[in-house]
Protein backbone atom coordinates (compact mmCIF):
# COMPACT_ATOMS: atom_id res chain seq x y z
CA UNK A 1 0.00 0.00 0.00
CA UNK A 2 1.34 3.63 -0.85
CA UNK A 3 1.80 6.42 1.56
CA UNK A 4 -0.98 8.45 0.55
CA UNK A 5 -3.67 4.61 0.49
CA UNK A 6 -5.56 4.61 3.64
CA UNK A 7 -8.49 1.82 3.95
CA UNK A 8 -11.96 2.16 5.23
CA UNK A 9 -14.63 -0.57 6.37
CA UNK A 10 -18.30 -0.72 5.02
CA UNK A 11 -21.07 -2.82 6.15
CA UNK A 12 -23.01 -4.38 3.55
CA UNK A 13 -25.61 -6.94 3.46
CA UNK A 14 -26.43 -9.42 0.39
CA UNK A 15 -27.87 -12.77 0.44
CA UNK A 16 -26.53 -15.64 -1.85
CA UNK A 17 -28.98 -14.80 -4.18
CA UNK A 18 -28.19 -11.31 -4.55
CA UNK A 19 -24.52 -11.74 -4.75
CA UNK A 20 -25.05 -9.97 -8.41
CA UNK A 21 -25.90 -6.81 -6.42
CA UNK A 22 -22.61 -7.40 -4.73
CA UNK A 23 -20.35 -7.39 -7.74
CA UNK A 24 -22.48 -4.37 -9.04
CA UNK A 25 -21.98 -2.50 -5.71
CA UNK A 26 -18.74 -3.34 -5.88
CA UNK A 27 -17.65 -2.33 -9.07
CA UNK A 28 -19.38 1.41 -8.26
CA UNK A 29 -17.07 1.76 -5.18
CA UNK A 30 -14.34 0.94 -7.78
CA UNK A 31 -15.55 3.94 -9.55
CA UNK A 32 -15.86 6.12 -6.69
CA UNK A 33 -11.90 5.01 -5.78
CA UNK A 34 -12.91 2.11 -2.84
CA UNK A 35 -11.05 -0.85 -4.02
CA UNK A 36 -11.88 -4.40 -2.02
CA UNK A 37 -8.76 -5.26 0.01
CA UNK A 38 -11.02 -7.95 2.45
CA UNK A 39 -14.28 -9.66 3.46
CA UNK A 40 -13.68 -10.70 7.48
CA UNK A 41 -17.42 -12.02 7.29
CA UNK A 42 -20.31 -11.82 5.35
CA UNK A 43 -21.18 -8.00 4.79
CA UNK A 44 -17.58 -6.47 6.68
CA UNK A 45 -15.76 -4.78 3.98
CA UNK A 46 -12.48 -3.24 4.02
CA UNK A 47 -11.35 -1.35 1.24
CA UNK A 48 -8.48 0.51 0.21
CA UNK A 49 -8.76 4.28 -0.81
CA UNK A 50 -7.02 5.24 -3.95
CA UNK A 51 -7.56 6.02 -7.78
CA UNK A 52 -10.89 5.80 -9.04
CA UNK A 53 -10.52 2.97 -11.30
CA UNK A 54 -13.53 0.38 -13.38
CA UNK A 55 -13.02 -2.64 -12.27
CA UNK A 56 -15.18 -5.00 -12.63
CA UNK A 57 -15.79 -8.15 -9.74
CA UNK A 58 -16.82 -11.35 -10.05
CA UNK A 59 -17.89 -13.73 -7.02
CA UNK A 60 -17.48 -17.33 -8.23
CA UNK A 61 -18.59 -19.92 -5.13
CA UNK A 62 -16.65 -23.63 -4.57
CA UNK A 63 -18.37 -25.77 -2.23
CA UNK A 64 -14.43 -27.16 -1.25
CA UNK A 65 -11.86 -25.47 -0.88
CA UNK A 66 -9.04 -27.95 -2.17
CA UNK A 67 -10.05 -26.69 -5.70
CA UNK A 68 -7.88 -23.58 -4.73
CA UNK A 69 -5.18 -24.65 -6.33
CA UNK A 70 -2.48 -23.29 -8.98
CA UNK A 71 -4.59 -24.90 -11.89
CA UNK A 72 -7.44 -23.31 -10.81
CA UNK A 73 -6.26 -19.70 -9.85
CA UNK A 74 -4.17 -19.97 -13.10
CA UNK A 75 -7.20 -20.58 -15.20
CA UNK A 76 -8.96 -17.05 -14.33
CA UNK A 77 -5.49 -15.46 -14.45
CA UNK A 78 -5.04 -16.25 -18.06
CA UNK A 79 -8.34 -15.01 -18.62
CA UNK A 80 -7.27 -11.32 -16.94
CA UNK A 81 -9.04 -11.79 -13.53
CA UNK A 82 -6.80 -11.55 -10.60
CA UNK A 83 -8.47 -12.81 -7.31
CA UNK A 84 -8.65 -9.79 -4.38
CA UNK A 85 -9.61 -11.98 -1.62
CA UNK A 86 -11.91 -14.92 -0.58
CA UNK A 87 -14.52 -15.41 2.40
CA UNK A 88 -14.97 -18.90 4.08
CA UNK A 89 -18.48 -20.70 2.93
CA UNK A 90 -20.87 -23.17 4.54
CA UNK A 91 -19.54 -26.80 5.18
CA UNK A 92 -16.09 -26.35 4.18
CA UNK A 93 -17.16 -23.87 0.98
CA UNK A 94 -15.62 -20.92 -0.07
CA UNK A 95 -16.16 -17.55 -1.94
CA UNK A 96 -13.73 -15.99 -4.58
CA UNK A 97 -13.49 -12.71 -5.11
CA UNK A 98 -11.80 -11.68 -8.91
CA UNK A 99 -11.29 -8.44 -10.35
CA UNK A 100 -10.62 -7.44 -13.84
CA UNK A 101 -10.16 -3.77 -15.36
CA UNK A 102 -12.00 -3.58 -18.89
CA UNK A 103 -11.81 -1.36 -21.38
CA UNK A 104 -13.83 -3.27 -23.67
CA UNK A 105 -17.26 -1.52 -24.08
CA UNK A 106 -18.51 -5.31 -23.19
CA UNK A 107 -19.05 -6.08 -19.05
CA UNK A 108 -17.08 -8.99 -18.51
CA UNK A 109 -17.47 -12.56 -17.26
CA UNK A 110 -15.91 -15.16 -15.26
CA UNK A 111 -18.32 -17.34 -16.85
CA UNK A 112 -19.15 -17.03 -20.63
CA UNK A 113 -21.84 -19.82 -20.64
CA UNK A 114 -24.59 -21.40 -19.72
CA UNK A 115 -23.75 -25.00 -18.51
CA UNK A 116 -21.07 -22.96 -15.84
CA UNK A 117 -23.21 -20.49 -14.44
CA UNK A 118 -25.96 -23.11 -13.91
CA UNK A 119 -23.15 -24.79 -11.93
CA UNK A 120 -23.01 -22.18 -9.67
CA UNK A 121 -26.25 -21.62 -9.07
CA UNK A 122 -26.85 -25.36 -8.27
CA UNK A 123 -23.57 -24.80 -6.00
CA UNK A 124 -25.39 -22.06 -3.57
CA UNK A 125 -28.76 -23.54 -3.99
CA UNK A 126 -27.55 -26.95 -3.02
CA UNK A 127 -25.27 -26.34 0.18
CA UNK A 128 -28.10 -23.50 1.41
CA UNK A 129 -30.63 -26.11 0.34
CA UNK A 130 -28.91 -28.25 2.98
CA UNK A 131 -28.53 -25.67 5.81
CA UNK A 132 -31.93 -24.68 5.56
CA UNK A 133 -33.11 -28.48 6.30
CA UNK A 134 -30.56 -28.25 9.56
CA UNK A 135 -31.29 -25.05 10.48
CA UNK A 136 -35.57 -25.53 10.23
CA UNK A 137 -35.34 -29.14 11.85
CA UNK A 138 -33.73 -27.09 14.50
CA UNK A 139 -36.42 -25.06 14.69
CA UNK A 140 -39.26 -27.35 14.68
CA UNK A 141 -38.56 -27.44 18.46
CA UNK A 142 -38.52 -23.73 18.90
CA UNK A 143 -41.61 -23.05 17.35
CA UNK A 144 -43.52 -25.85 18.69
CA UNK A 145 -42.95 -24.88 22.10
CA UNK A 146 -43.04 -21.05 21.27
CA UNK A 147 -46.99 -22.19 20.17
CA UNK A 148 -47.44 -24.16 23.11
CA UNK A 149 -46.63 -21.40 25.47
CA UNK A 150 -48.62 -18.85 23.09
CA UNK A 151 -52.20 -20.60 23.10
CA UNK A 152 -52.03 -22.61 26.40
CA UNK A 153 -54.15 -20.83 28.81
CA UNK A 154 -51.82 -21.88 32.14
CA UNK A 155 -49.29 -19.32 30.87
CA UNK A 156 -51.95 -16.76 29.96
CA UNK A 157 -50.51 -15.03 33.42
CA UNK A 158 -46.94 -14.83 32.33
CA UNK A 159 -46.48 -11.91 29.84
CA UNK A 160 -43.09 -11.77 29.53
CA UNK A 161 -42.36 -15.39 28.69
CA UNK A 162 -45.28 -14.71 25.66
CA UNK A 163 -43.87 -11.80 24.27
CA UNK A 164 -40.70 -13.71 24.55
CA UNK A 165 -41.99 -16.61 22.57
CA UNK A 166 -44.01 -14.30 19.53
CA UNK A 167 -40.96 -12.57 19.12
CA UNK A 168 -39.07 -15.39 18.73
CA UNK A 169 -41.88 -17.31 16.25
CA UNK A 170 -41.60 -13.93 14.24
CA UNK A 171 -37.96 -14.62 13.67
CA UNK A 172 -37.94 -17.98 12.85
CA UNK A 173 -40.61 -17.20 10.78
CA UNK A 174 -38.63 -14.54 9.15
CA UNK A 175 -35.63 -16.82 8.71
CA UNK A 176 -37.80 -19.85 6.94
CA UNK A 177 -39.18 -16.98 4.57
CA UNK A 178 -35.57 -15.39 3.72
CA UNK A 179 -34.54 -18.94 2.84
CA UNK A 180 -37.47 -20.03 0.68
CA UNK A 181 -37.19 -16.96 -1.20
CA UNK A 182 -33.54 -17.41 -1.63
CA UNK A 183 -34.00 -20.78 -3.00
CA UNK A 184 -36.76 -20.23 -5.38
CA UNK A 185 -34.94 -17.63 -6.76
CA UNK A 186 -32.13 -19.77 -7.48
CA UNK A 187 -34.36 -22.33 -8.96
CA UNK A 188 -35.72 -19.21 -10.90
CA UNK A 189 -32.41 -18.78 -12.19
CA UNK A 190 -31.49 -22.16 -13.09
CA UNK A 191 -34.32 -22.92 -15.17
CA UNK A 192 -34.09 -19.30 -17.19
CA UNK A 193 -30.59 -20.24 -17.76
CA UNK A 194 -31.86 -24.01 -18.66
CA UNK A 195 -34.50 -23.17 -20.89
CA UNK A 196 -34.16 -22.36 -25.06
CA UNK A 197 -32.81 -18.72 -26.34
CA UNK A 198 -31.10 -18.35 -22.50
CA UNK A 199 -29.15 -15.32 -21.76
CA UNK A 200 -27.08 -14.89 -19.06
CA UNK A 201 -27.83 -13.33 -16.03
CA UNK A 202 -26.46 -10.35 -14.62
Amino acid sequence: MSATEQTIRRFKFFTVDDFEKEQDWLHEMSRAGYHIKSVHRPGFYTFIKSEPCPYFYRLNYRNNTSYASADYLQIFSDAGWDRVTKLGGLFGGEWDYFRKKSTENNTPEIFNDAASQIGLYRRLRNTWTLFFLIVFAGAIGGIYNSLNVIFNRSWSKSTPLVIFCIVLLVLWTLLIFVYVRMLIRLTGKIKQLSSPGNSLIR
